[in-house]
């Protein structure tokens, strides 16, 4: 439906799309369910085989140490930043009686540090910025989930 597409993003209409079918019942669903062995075998490759032909640029080459300042001091530091932040929270007092260790706000903020920016590259594709500041932002991506996981 094209005129939608005017009006929202193609991930908001999928996260839709998701919702309604989540919230059928289970057995109108479960022909959609696999295991982590399909996952990896099957639809795993050809997403990185995609990535991997999308690198045959010499921006990614070229700015391969901004790339991985971005991807290691990048991470570290956020996941100090997210994670003192959430310890200095729990010592102040912010989450009441619910006590946070603090090793499990810094696997926390771990998590939250990695995450891939999908959407902004696809904004970054639909909108035709520089190429660049996308192979930055799709290098420290792609090197940012190998080093922290």
């Amino acid at each position: 439906m094209p005129f939608i597409k005017d009006w929202l993003p193609e991930s908001c209409c999928l996260i839709a799309l998701g919702f309604v079918a989540g919230s059928e019942s289970a057995q109108a669903v479960r022909f959609l369910e696999f295991d982590s062995k399909i996952f990896f075998f099957f639809l795993l490759p050809p997403i990185i085989l995609e990535a991997a032909y999308d690198l045959n640029d010499k921006a990614f080459v070229n700015n391969l140490g901004t790339i991985i300042l971005y991807a290691v001091v990048g991470t570290v530091l956020n996941i100090f930043i997210i994670g003192g932040g959430l310890i200095l929270c729990g010592w102040l007092g912010f989450f009441g009686t619910f006590g946070i260790h603090a090793l499990d706000t810094l696997i926390f903020a771990s998590l939250i540090a990695a995450v891939d920016p999908v959407a902004v590259l696809a904004i970054f594709k639909e909108v035709g910025v520089n190429k660049v500041l996308y192979f930055m932002v799709f290098g420290e991506s792609l090197l940012n989930g190998k080093i922290i996981f």
